[in-house]
């Protein structure tokens, strides 16, 4: 890993950062482009590995959304209340190549960006090459990140943008770019419209302008170029839907309602953070403490923050945005989404994993050789430790030959039905929708309110599929005994149906009580 950097004034100082390294050695572009190249080949394979030839439900929404795009395909859509960009690179991939594969490539090129990013933002945040190696080692190969980059989700795609987007208004503040102000307003425009939830950065990036001389002007250029991103989507919804809020507004209404904790993030941290980083933030806080005690640089050495009579060194206030990046994404999703799942806080990674790695470099730092060698050592030890899990799926088959039983059923109504029969599912309907092409309508009621209105809510003939352990109606057990349904076919967690609206004789449906 090499003799750590001693750190120098942050990056959000708006002075340049340049001229200091005269006496660098040459070789250092070098090898950090040789770095980078490495890390982003590595990230990137660690994504791609396994390719699956088969998706579950949100991937198969997106790619789904994606044929609706290109294709014209209309049999089931979800683009009212699904963010659009990623559908929308799909498309595109798909233009080239109209194979899955095609899509997890892209996934796959996207998500291995990331850690480069991060790279670049911890070193001009902090003037520390260091600082940026470990906390993009971190983001790489933990194994959280690495299985969320590997699926066709939008999560790590949006991580992904995150960090172009402050990257981007961290190279702004050192170059006094106004260009990149604007860059970095239409980047962070594009995570919120690859998840929705991403735009809880709006209010975190803007912290990062207080320092800068011409604060009001760069904010102004930041939203602008937000605007810019984000403004033809909110256009286009009010248009299709009626609404500029329209999709986000379905989207938070289509959450999952679940009494889950609120305190499940911090109960699960160990699952979504691996233990090096929960180890690095607390090296932090003894990094914190030391720079308190007896700051490293002289007094006038490092920029601060002027506001006033009040003064706050730029280093400790980035770390203050840090924290505060971490709190509000936390008591978000703690608070605000009922249905919580590990790879939700991912928009906090850069944050967690700055922190993180600031603290391990403070520990890299130390003055005595024999103490900097046995710290390293440590750290690329437990760093293997931590990284292994990731390392399994090279195990694996390059394409992992499983066939889900949802395909095998879609195989099998694909070699049954007419282009005229329509499909009703209780249960992963995107999936059905996706990979017959049969146009799919959603007949799952968690209550008896299916069945006050049947059969009119099944207008059409054609088929039907029923999980029998799924408790949403209508069940296998209620479809057996109307004579509307007629078994085709019985797989190990679903049965599917042929379907007639009119009934198979003339017998009425059975009343919900007869189940």
């Amino acid at each position: 890993m090499g003799a750590p950097e001693a750190e120098t004034a942050p990056g959000i100082s708006h002075r340049r950062a340049g001229a200091s390294s005269k006496s660098g050695s040459r070789w250092r572009p070098a090898a950090e482009i040789t770095f980078l190249l490495l890390l982003f080949a590595a990230a990137f394979l660690v994504r791609l590995w396994p390719i699956w030839q088969v998706h579950f439900w949100d991937e198969a929404v997106y790619l789904q959304n994606a044929k609706v795009i290109c294709c014209g395909k209309t049999n089931y859509s979800e683009l009212s209340s699904r963010p659009p960009l990623l559908s929308l690179l799909f498309a595109g991939a798909f233009a080239l190549w109209n194979h899955d594969y095609a899509a997890s490539l892209l996934v796959a090129l996207l998500n291995g960006l990331a850690p480069v990013f991060l790279y670049w933002a911890g070193k001009m945040l902090y003037n520390s090459r260091t600082t940026g190696l470990i906390a993009s080692l971190l983001l790489a190969f933990s194994p959280l990140f690495a299985k969320v980059g590997n699926s066709l989700l939008t999560d790590h795609p949006a991580l992904s943008l995150i960090l172009v987007s402050f990257s981007t208004l961290l190279w702004a503040l050192r170059r006094d770019s106004q260009l990149g102000f604007a860059l970095a307003g239409f980047f962070c425009a594009l995570a919120g419209l690859m998840r929705f939830t991403s735009l809880i950065t709006v209010v975190i990036f803007p912290l990062f302008l207080l320092p800068h001389a011409n604060r009001l002007r760069a904010s102004v250029l930041f939203v602008l170029g937000w605007t810019a991103g984000f403004g033809p989507y909110l256009v286009w919804s009010r248009l299709e839907y009626g609404g500029f809020l329209a999709t986000i507004r379905s989207a938070l209404l289509n959450v999952l309602r679940v009494d889950m904790p609120w305190y499940y993030y911090l109960a699960n941290w160990d699952d979504i953070f691996p233990w090096l980083s929960v180890a690095g933030v607390l090296l932090w806080g003894v990094v914190l403490w030391q720079e308190h005690r007896a700051s490293r640089l002289p007094e006038g050495k490092e920029s601060s923050w002027r506001f006033g009579q009040f003064t706050l060194r730029a280093r400790l206030a980035s770390d203050l945005i840090l924290c505060w990046w971490v709190l509000v994404v936390v008591a978000y999703f703690s608070t605000q989404v009922p249905w919580k799942e590990p790879r939700y806080l991912m928009p906090c990674a850069p944050a967690w994993f700055l922190l993180s790695a600031r603290g391990w470099g403070g520990l890299l730092s130390a003055r005595a050789l024999f103490r900097r060698v046995a710290a390293t050592v440590l750290l690329l030890l437990a760093m293997i430790y931590t990284f292994l899990p990731t390392a399994q799926r090279f195990r694996e088959p390059f394409i992992e030959p499983w066939i889900s039983e949802e395909k095998k059923v879609a195989d099998f109504l694909s070699q049954q039905a007419t282009s005229a029969a329509v499909l009703y599912a209780n249960f992963n309907y995107p999936v059905f929708a996706y990979y017959t092409g049969l146009p799919t309508r959603v007949i799952a009621s968690h209550d008896m309110s299916f069945h006050e209105h049947f059969p009119a809510n099944m207008p059409y003939d054609g088929y039907v599929i029923l999980y029998k352990n799924v408790e949403i109606h209508p069940t296998p057990t209620w479809a057996d005994v109307d004579p509307h349904f007629r078994r085709l076919q019985e797989f190990p967690s679903l049965v599917v149906y042929d379907y007639q609206s009119s009934g198979f004789n003339e017998a009425l449906p059975q009343p919900p009580g007869n189940q």
